[in-house]
């Protein structure tokens, strides 16, 4: 049987709660799951990797602060910290965080692992999330 989370919290409870026997997960999700316990290893086939942008949007009051703050967060230290914090990888591939051990558990960028990640085409996805999310949707819908 297949089982869709509609929210990633609902993702992590279903491995944590053992109600699902594989899952794709995000790796900030893998690693809450795993420090509640969940009993479950990685599977290193392929890693899909997103990323999240900060941008400023046009005429935002606070551009100048806002260009700031990029700026700060962009540097090695704060953006390793950020993802020790939230269990996410830095922006930049160069970046090394300290991870615990769990988070080492989940982490794609290890090089041992660096062969299963195969990067999203954002582009693609701008051209096309609509029609995917159709299809989709209707699959979804039976």
């Amino acid at each position: 049987m297949t089982t869709f989370a509609k929210t990633y919290g609902q993702m992590q409870q279903m491995l944590v709660d053992r109600q699902v026997d594989m899952g794709l997960v995000l790796s900030a999700r893998a690693y809450q799951a795993l420090k509640a316990g969940a009993p479950f290893q990685p599977v290193w086939d392929r890693t899909i990797v997103n990323w999240d942008d900060l941008v400023v949007p046009k005429d935002a009051p606070n551009k100048e602060k806002a260009m700031r703050f990029i700026a700060f967060a962009s540097q090695a230290e704060p953006s390793a910290r950020l993802a020790e914090l939230a269990s996410v990888q830095p922006i930049n591939e160069g970046i090394e965080p300290r991870y615990d051990r769990i988070q080492q558990t989940v982490n794609p960028f290890t090089p041992a692992r660096r062969h299963s990640i195969v990067r999203a085409d954002a582009a693609w996805w701008g051209r096309n999330f609509d029609q995917v999310t159709k299809r989709y949707t209707a699959w979804l819908a039976g």
